[in-house]
């Protein structure tokens, strides 16, 4: 199960693209990271984009509740993915993401995603 995590440090928030096969085990290492990259960088906001294999929603769901320990709780996360076979998917997590104290929206445009990380609401 491999996969590449990049990381963008943008004037207002961190981008963060993940390409390759991902498990639930490879799912929660990059979230791991994530959270690991906004403490050590000081960013609260951040957009995620994703391509190749993805977790099923059970797994997703597993992933997110565990969003506080990364370091995720006070976040803010667009979920950004051009792929409509992902949408219901990154949707459900921001629900679960919400359901435990982070700001999370799908955004299917990084411009759409990068001006509402630049918003105050």
């Amino acid at each position: 199960m491999s996969y590449t995590l990049f990381f963008d440090q943008m004037p207002e928030y961190l981008f963060v693209r993940s390409d390759g096969r991902i498990s639930y085990a490879t799912g929660l290492d990059i979230w791991r990271q994530i959270g690991t990259r906004l403490l050590t960088t000081g960013y609260k906001t951040f957009s995620r984009r994703a391509s190749g294999q993805k977790v099923s929603i059970g797994e997703m769901y597993l992933i997110v509740s565990r969003f506080s320990t990364f370091g995720l709780t006070g976040a803010r996360i667009a979920f950004c993915d051009q792929g409509a076979e992902t949408l219901v998917t990154n949707q459900f997590a921001a629900l679960v993401a919400k359901n435990h104290g982070i700001d999370a929206k799908v955004f299917q445009e990084l411009k759409s995603a990068e001006k509402w990380l630049r918003s105050d609401n």
